[in-house]
């Protein structure tokens, strides 16, 4: 049985306190995102539920790799004698630092099923040399 750690009760609850503010009055959340890497490319997963692809911006430089996505929504419902009418917006932004080395101009992108996944390759910084 795990100890109980007050430090992670704490986080906990605050996790469930932004997200309950953020559903209510809009704003950017953390999307879930997953990093690997292998000889030739480090590559970088997203999630972006409820985000259509024209609303994506992503930044890349040598240091860090910016995604912010957006997504806004209007509902109006008018009654017999009633009317009812909501502005939501919400969102995701998502700051990586980037390990040294990557061709960042050479970045690939792909929005497919909700998931934004990006594959930045390496640098070729070694090369065989032969001794004569």
């Amino acid at each position: 049985m795990a100890e109980w750690d007050p430090f992670r009760e704490v986080k906990k609850v605050k996790d469930q306190i932004n997200r309950g503010v953020s559903n209510l009055v809009g704003g950017y959340q953390k999307p879930y995102s997953n990093i690997t890497q292998n000889p030739r490319w480090v590559v970088i997963n997203i999630e972006l539920p409820d985000i259509r692809k024209r609303n994506i911006i992503l930044e890349v430089n040598d240091e860090r790799l910016v995604v912010r996505a957006e997504n806004s929504s209007r509902m109006v419902e008018k009654g017999k004698n009633s009317y009812y009418e909501a502005d939501r917006s919400y969102g995701y932004h998502r700051t990586i630092t980037l390990p040294k080395g990557l061709a960042v101009d050479k970045t690939e992108a792909k929005f497919i099923g909700k998931v934004l996944k990006i594959r930045i390759p390496k640098r070729k910084t070694s090369k065989k040399v032969s001794i004569k």
